[in-house]
């Protein structure tokens, strides 16, 4: 986990509920998590359709995809996926291209990957100033 992350920001990502997050880690109430905890992250095993389970870091390094502002689904891809390659909620993604569900992702298919920026103000700027810097309202 990095800091400042959540259990329902994780799962948002990752694509899978924070119950099942909760349970494949045996958290106990509240549900407190530490920042550079490992979790493990359950999902459904594609030949099976029994639970397995991943490990994964709460922000991976070295994606291709953490810079880049589109993508072409391949063959194995999820929604889910792409999100943990490329660093984004799986939402945002899903609400840039007008996709009805998580699941509505073909081999082939562009996907605009909304990036945000971050800006640390200076002393004496202004909202405008900053906005004119970037290009937007």
């Amino acid at each position: 986990m990095a800091e400042g992350e959540t259990l329902n920001g994780i799962a948002n990502r990752v694509g899978v509920s924070r119950d099942a997050i909760i349970k494949a880690n045996s958290l106990k109430d509240p549900y407190l998590v530490r920042t550079g905890q490992k979790l493990k992250i359950p999902r459904a095993a594609p030949s099976e359709g029994k639970p397995a389970q991943r490990t994964i870091a709460a922000k991976p390094k070295g994606s291709s995809l953490a810079q880049a502002t589109s993508y072409v689904v391949q063959p194995g891809d999820t929604l889910g996926s792409i999100a943990i390659r490329a660093q984004i909620p799986r939402v945002l993604i899903a609400e840039a291209n007008g996709l009805s569900s998580p699941d509505a992702v073909r081999i082939g298919q562009k996907l605009t990957l909304p990036r945000t920026r971050r800006h640390t103000v200076a002393a004496g700027e202004t909202g405008f100033a900053i906005a004119c810097k970037y290009a937007v309202p």
